[in-house]
């Protein structure tokens, strides 16, 4: 039987009814799950799979690999937390309660790979009110528990979203300014991540980033972290109900 679970948030957000299907083995028929959303009356489907399907494209629908994203994780070592904590000394935690001007273009900046960028039925209106909100409910502390920044002078170059999750720290979203790169920035904001979970005694972080980010993948394989796991993700447009 198949399973469609209905995305109510992102059915609201982008004005169409979204849904979202996780295949877990080669046997479910790509057609049959194309003809079961028409019928219910889905726009989109979001697509999770561990294994590659056939593109497809015609007037009706099309079929799209639009991310392959990869999970990566770290075990935090206590035996460098006291070399870490010296060496994060350009980073502090934000603490406004506003989305700034400096944020709202890193948090832009931070979705370059993202599919709803990537993906031309998504407006580029539609992606940066997403990253806009992401960035708003991270500040008010709704689906993010500590933003960390680094400045030049008045000016916010750099900032890393960070979420405790029972034993497991997340990381949302991280930017650095593209005039800044190189500079060691990136690495002093996973730094204060990693601070701040031992601190509270959680030794695991995770990070998700795209395959074809490959400055990103490099940028946390040199941080230490490890890929955890690698999911292709579709989307599967009906142009019947656009």
């Amino acid at each position: 039987m198949i399973k469609i679970e209905k995305l109510l948030w992102d059915s609201n957000f982008f004005s169409r009814k979204i849904g979202k299907i996780i295949f877990i083995n080669p046997v479910t028929n790509i057609n049959d799950v194309i003809d079961y959303a028409i019928v219910q009356g889905y726009q989109l489907l979001y697509i999770f799979s561990d294994y590659c399907l056939n593109e497809i494209k015609n007037n009706k629908y099309t079929l799209k690999l639009v991310d392959k994203k990869i999970v990566y994780t770290q075990k935090i070592n206590l035996l460098d937390y006291d070399n870490i904590e010296r060496c994060c000394n350009v980073t502090q935690e934000y603490l406004g309660n506003k989305l700034t001007y400096d944020l709202e273009q890193l948090a832009y900046l931070s979705g370059t790979y993202s599919r709803f960028k990537l993906d031309n039925n998504f407006s580029k209106e539609e992606f940066n009110r997403l990253y806009k909100e992401w960035m708003e409910k991270s500040i008010t502390k709704k689906i993010a528990d500590k933003i960390y920044i680094v400045r030049d002078e008045k000016k916010i170059i750099g900032f890393v979203t960070l979420k405790y999750d029972s034993n497991i720290g997340e990381i949302g979203l991280i930017a650095v300014d593209n005039s800044y790169k190189g500079k060691g920035y990136g690495k002093q904001l996973i730094n204060m991540c990693l601070i701040d979970l031992a601190k509270k005694g959680i030794y695991t972080i995770n990070v998700s980033t795209q395959f074809e980010n490959k400055e990103a993948c490099l940028f946390y394989e040199k941080c230490g972290f490890i890929i955890k796991s690698m999911t292709n993700v579709y989307h599967l447009w009906n142009f019947n109900k656009a």
